[in-house]
């Protein structure tokens, strides 16, 4: 298996960035501002470049990738001609759906730009668990943005839920007891971490027998 987390950084139209006219002209100037184009883009990156035949991809739910939920309730898409035919397929869907407690927006957003459905995508709550040997296995469906009984998440907080787990959320690498933390594959550099970074480009390894390791990558490179 391999996990995907915050797929979708949905730049185009972030809440906290959506009220920043300068930040909004910018985008503009670097066609940045196209919501379905960052779903095209997101589609072909994991359709073609990183999906492998002999690996199932899974989704995880997360935050960045929930931005497209908070853009839909709060959003007036007659204000914003560049992404209303995208904003209205996909409130339609979400409309329609109002009663499935199945329905998730960024599955049915990126099967809709030709993502396959061998593409599993986790919901909030949902538990994907790696190497259970009696003990509680791996819990690998936590982004790690929601913690324990309704806290934000942080890496201290979700080490004490009782098991080992595998998360990303905060883009910085970490091991906190059986807690280990992914790093980021997006850029280290953006608007909002100015100042001094523990960003890193690190993935988890989790081998068969539960072992764990953190590779880390330098410019673009993992080993000599």
């Amino acid at each position: 298996y391999q996990f995907l987390h915050d797929v979708v950084d949905f730049r185009a139209r972030n809440h906290h960035e959506i009220k920043n006219h300068h930040m909004q002209l910018k985008l503009l100037k670097t066609g940045q501002d196209d919501v379905r184009g960052e779903f095209k883009r997101t589609a072909e990156l994991i359709e073609k470049r990183i999906g492998r035949e002999w690996c199932t991809s899974v989704v995880v739910d997360s935050n960045h990738d929930n931005a497209l939920e908070r853009w839909l309730r709060e959003a007036d898409y007659r204000k914003d001609p560049r992404n209303i035919e995208f904003f209205l397929e996909c409130e339609l869907r979400k409309c329609r759906a109002i009663l499935d407690d199945t329905f998730h927006s960024v599955r049915e957003a990126l099967r809709a730009e030709g993502v396959s459905r061998d593409v599993l995508f986790l919901g909030p709550d949902d538990s994907f668990v790696l190497c259970d040997d009696g003990s509680g296995g791996i819990e690998c469906g936590m982004h790690g943005h929601l913690g324990p009984n309704g806290a934000r998440g942080a890496p201290l907080g979700l080490s004490r839920i009782g098991r080992k787990a595998n998360t990303g959320h905060t883009h910085s690498a970490a091991i906190v007891d059986g807690l280990y933390v992914a790093g980021t594959f997006g850029s280290l550099r953006i608007e909002y971490n100015k100042g001094p970074s523990s960003w890193s480009h690190s993935l988890i390894i989790t081998y068969e027998n539960g072992k764990r390791a953190i590779i880390t990558f330098y410019n673009g490179k993992w080993r000599a």
